[in-house]
């Protein structure tokens, strides 16, 4: 709203400036300087252009409501000084209604108490110029001249302000309307919020329209609890809901704390990501930072609510590709090897522990203990391959 009032200001200021310009350059080369009427005119314009010019220099320091202020002002000096020194005209007269219009042009509806005040400033000097004009100058008048310039004087008040009632009930529904506006504008956003990361939200906003990247170094992690398959047959639907419900929420909560980001949830699978934005140089650790804090949830909700659930984590850390599909309904989503082999992992992982690759065993160093499988594990469509268990806690846990 401010940028578009800004802009506004801004072109209205420079075509005033640009016509005065003009004004006072017609009365110089073309008008007789020797007539007091054109010196006072061109004068008044050449005043009216300085106040113009300040207003832009204003909009230069973002001094905005300083701009509006002097906008007005010259405004509407000029339409009084020039129907003070060559008399009220029709064609000068117009230019009350313009003075009118620029005040709800230039401030928004939710300041719309300014236009009023402005608007009530215009009344004010369209009824000083009356004034003047019929009753000063016009003391010698006739008794039916009197009569003619009372009416005058009056009419224009009520004809402003049945106009001051129209602009203020337009500005009215306009803001009505904006206000749905931003409402639906701030639903929308809260909706791709939930279901792309920020950094790529931020990216369509900016207009990209292709979001496809390759990330050299993620960490992906499978969650898949234990059996649920068959205890879902035998379990009511609201308990299954309520299950998985409390289970995920909780590991949204922890993803949102070690700046995981939450690809999907495939039936009972939990699917996570670590290092997309390249935020996390040590994707690795952070994943089994996380993934321990998971499985320990897990335990102390089982004991708390008398449930037997039991989780099985898989972890893999390589390159992946990341990227958004869809148009009427977005879905952000990671492919490559890493991800098919972290969700193998998981599938041949023992109940309650946390399956790593060679690769995500290396990276995490001395941090946790780990234990190295006996023999080889056979994963469909990759062979077999060596894998570790994390065998206890974490390396500060353990000291103290």
């Amino acid at each position: 709203m401010g940028d578009r009032t800004l802009k506004i200001v801004r072109t209205i200021g420079i075509a005033v400036l640009c016509m005065n310009m003009v004004g006072i350059l017609v009365g110089l080369f073309v008008f007789d300087l020797t007539n007091p009427l054109f010196v006072s005119i061109t004068m008044g314009q050449a005043a009216a252009a300085v106040v113009y010019f300040a207003c832009l220099m204003a909009l230069k320091f973002r001094w905005e409501n300083t701009a509006k202020v002097l906008l007005l002002l010259a405004a509407h000096g000029q339409v009084v000084h020039l129907c003070y020194v060559s008399g009220i005209k029709t064609s000068q007269l117009m230019f009350f209604p313009v003075c009118f219009a620029i005040a709800w042009l230039i401030f928004p509806p939710n300041h719309k108490r300014f236009a009023m005040i402005s608007n009530i400033f215009t009344i004010l000097c369209l009824q000083g110029v009356f004034y003047y004009e019929y009753i000063v100058k016009g003391e010698g008048l006739a008794l039916e001249a009197r009569k003619g310039a009372e009416y005058i004087f009056t009419n224009p008040l009520l004809a402003y302000i049945g106009l001051f009632y129209i602009m203020y009930s337009f500005t009215k529904l306009v803001q009505e309307k904006e206000s749905k506006i931003i409402f639906s504008k701030h639903v929308s956003d809260a909706l791709l919020h939930s279901v792309l990361p920020e950094s790529v939200v931020r990216r369509i906003k900016s207009g990209e329209r292709k979001i496809a990247d390759y990330v050299d170094q993620c960490s992906v992690i499978f969650v898949d609890i234990v059996g649920f398959t068959k205890y879902s047959e035998t379990t009511n639907a609201d308990q299954i809901i309520w299950i998985l419900d409390s289970l995920f929420s909780s590991i949204d909560r922890l993803c949102l704390r070690y700046q995981a980001e939450k690809i999907k949830t495939i039936g009972d699978a939990y699917m996570i990501a670590i290092g997309l934005n390249g935020e996390h140089e040590d994707s690795a650790r952070t994943a089994v930072d996380l993934a321990s804090e998971i499985l320990q949830n897990c335990e102390t909700r089982s004991l708390q609510e008398n449930i037997d659930i039991r989780l099985r984590v898989g972890i893999h850390t390589g390159p992946v590709i990341a990227g958004v599909i869809g148009h009427n309904k977005f879905a952000y989503d990671i492919w490559g090897a890493t991800v098919n082999k972290a969700a193998r992992l998981q599938v041949s992982a023992e109940p309650g522990t946390i399956h790593l690759s060679q690769e995500t065993a290396t990276q995490i160093g001395d941090l946790y203990p780990v234990k190295k499988r006996s023999q080889k594990v056979e994963l469909k469509g990759i062979g077999p391959i060596q894998t570790f268990y994390i065998d206890g806690h974490r390396e500060e846990e353990r000291a103290g």
